[in-house]
């Protein structure tokens, strides 16, 4: 599982889920995020569900033993539903709430000296830049 906020342009946060691989990932993330007013923001909410996966390039020199980095880099490509919703909204941006995304993104997850693994990411979907922790259960 993963767990984290959002940043730029709005706030958010995303949670998931993620299986990781030598060489791949296979995840579905939701994310919401909005632009509040008082930060000059037009107040709008988007929650979007994204599915899909990513390529692992670290991971082949692992998978054959000739390297063990502390850290990973993986370049993903996500798609699914987006839902916008805006205050006072007119009826045509109201028909216009429902959209799908196609997202690539990148991720950089390494280890914490307590243990713990977070990640940074950046993607094309808002909100634009991400962090957080990964949870293994």
């Amino acid at each position: 599982m993963q767990a984290g906020v959002a940043l730029v342009p709005g706030l958010g946060v995303q949670a998931g889920y993620v299986r990781t691989r030598s060489l791949f990932t296979v995840e579905g993330i939701l994310y919401a995020d909005t632009t509040p007013r008082f930060a000059g923001g037009e107040g709008s909410v988007i929650v979007s569900g994204g599915f899909g996966g990513a390529i692992r390039p670290l991971g082949f020199p692992r998978l054959i033993g000739t390297a063990d980095y502390p850290y990973d880099f993986d370049i993903g490509l996500r798609f699914g539903p987006s839902l916008t919703f805006t205050r006072g909204a007119t009826q045509a941006e109201k028909n216009q709430q429902f959209s799908l995304f196609l997202e690539p993104f990148l991720r950089f997850s390494s280890r914490l000296s307590s243990g713990r693994i977070y990640f940074v990411e950046a993607g094309t979907l808002r909100p634009l830049f991400r962090a957080g922790f990964f949870f293994v259960f």
